[in-house]
């Protein structure tokens, strides 16, 4: 919410205070406490705001009728960043880029304070993908399509699926299972994270009339009438 309050008054101000919050999470070691144990959160969230941050001057401008412009110069740098990331990783060169040449906040892979490594990545890789082809057929990729109805409730979705995760990890480890073992997780992962969306926004079958149709209105922007029980739009 403060994100969006700074992003309504000038996207300048919203950019330089994420910036400012992310630099003391990095260089002043900003971070909540992983109470009642010793530590901090491994995803620390004064970093990672940046992210979002980023997410959300982007959805103004495309909202705006603007977007990032196509440029092959900036193409082809981030395909050559992929690239790189892709040979370091598969060459297992470990987790630092640059030993002793970069200060380690910079240099480091580490997920924590999410290193400039790792923000450069994920804004390389949306470039590349919303300047392909691919973008355009994303684009129209049907409203119940699995992919899209997961994305739609990606905050339960995620959380069962950091859940299973967990889960899933003890028994490969309990089972010591391979590839095909692996592979079965996986596509058992996704179609109960599919089911945690469909849930979501249908409801239990077996439910109440009244409950399914307020889980359905909450994916439409609408809301069940209590007294008719019928579906109206939601006023803006």
């Amino acid at each position: 919410p403060a994100l969006l309050w700074l992003a309504r008054k000038d996207w300048r101000l919203l950019l330089a205070v994420s910036f400012a919050i992310y630099l003391a999470a990095n260089l002043a070691g900003l971070a909540l406490p992983n109470f009642p144990t010793d530590g901090a959160w491994f995803f620390n969230p004064f970093a990672w705001q940046l992210l979002f941050a980023a997410g959300i001057l982007l959805g103004i401008a495309r909202r705006e009728g603007g977007g990032v412009p196509w440029n092959r110069y900036v193409f082809t740098l981030c395909l050559a960043y992929l690239a790189f990331s892709v040979v370091w990783i598969l060459a297992g060169f470990g987790g630092v880029v640059a030993t002793e040449l970069l200060p380690d906040w910079i240099g480091t892979l580490r997920k924590t304070n999410l290193p400039p490594t790792r923000l450069l990545h994920i804004l390389a890789g949306a470039y590349v993908l919303a300047q392909s082809r691919a973008w355009v057929w994303l684009a129209r990729v049907p409203r119940d399509f699995a992919l899209t109805r997961m994305g739609r409730n990606s905050l339960p979705v995620f959380v069962a699926g950091s859940l299973l995760s967990m889960a899933g990890w003890i028994v490969l480890i309990a089972t010591r299972g391979g590839f095909v073992t692996q592979s079965a997780m996986i596509a058992l992962g996704l179609a109960a994270m599919w089911c945690v969306a469909y849930v979501t926004e249908q409801g239990i079958p077996a439910l109440p009339r009244p409950f399914r149709l307020a889980a359905r209105a909450r994916a439409k922007d609408e809301f069940a009438d209590p007294e008719t029980g019928r579906i109206a739009t939601m006023p803006h």
